[in-house]
């Protein structure tokens, strides 16, 4: 992934975050992100830019936030083993398209009632991630989004 200096990141511990460039510690290359909600200073090694990603542009917002009208499920219908489990390793892919499909099927499995515990709190967890991110690309209030996707629960 190409990263630009400017450039609005994401990842596993970084909520909303500003590139800064490269530095090197102790003969060291990483990648110099400020995490705008904590407002610090995060330093990730070159090599791990698999655990970042960009934030996606306002109309990708857009189209998937459109996504939340539909009330069928996306991708859990067909699955062999753990529902659960599966929902985790796609959102463990570090991907966008995915952390949002799985956001909008635990909504549309909370609502007809047929989540798990361990989905409660994947669908927490993928809600304190993502509204922040889409409040931030879309211009929206963090109130506003969570109508949005809370119109299918």
């Amino acid at each position: 992934m190409q990263l630009n200096i400017g450039d609005y990141i994401s990842g596993k511990s970084i909520s909303i975050g500003k590139y800064l460039g490269e530095n090197t510690i102790n003969d060291t290359l990483f990648h110099k992100i400020f995490d705008t909600s904590k407002n610090l200073v995060i330093y990730v090694p070159v090599g791990n830019e698999s655990e970042l990603r960009k934030l996606p542009s306002k109309v990708t917002v857009e189209k998937y936030l459109n996504m939340f009208k539909d009330q069928e499920v996306i991708d859990c219908q067909e699955i062999d083993g753990s529902r659960y489990k599966y929902l985790k390793d796609k959102v463990s892919r570090s991907k966008f398209k995915a952390s949002i499909e799985v956001l909008h099927d635990l909504c549309v499995l909370k609502k007809k009632r047929e989540i798990s515990a361990s989905e409660r709190k994947l669908l927490n967890s993928l809600e304190e991630k993502l509204v922040p991110e889409l409040s931030h690309i879309s211009d929206l209030g963090q109130a506003e989004i969570e109508s949005r996707i809370h119109f299918v629960a």
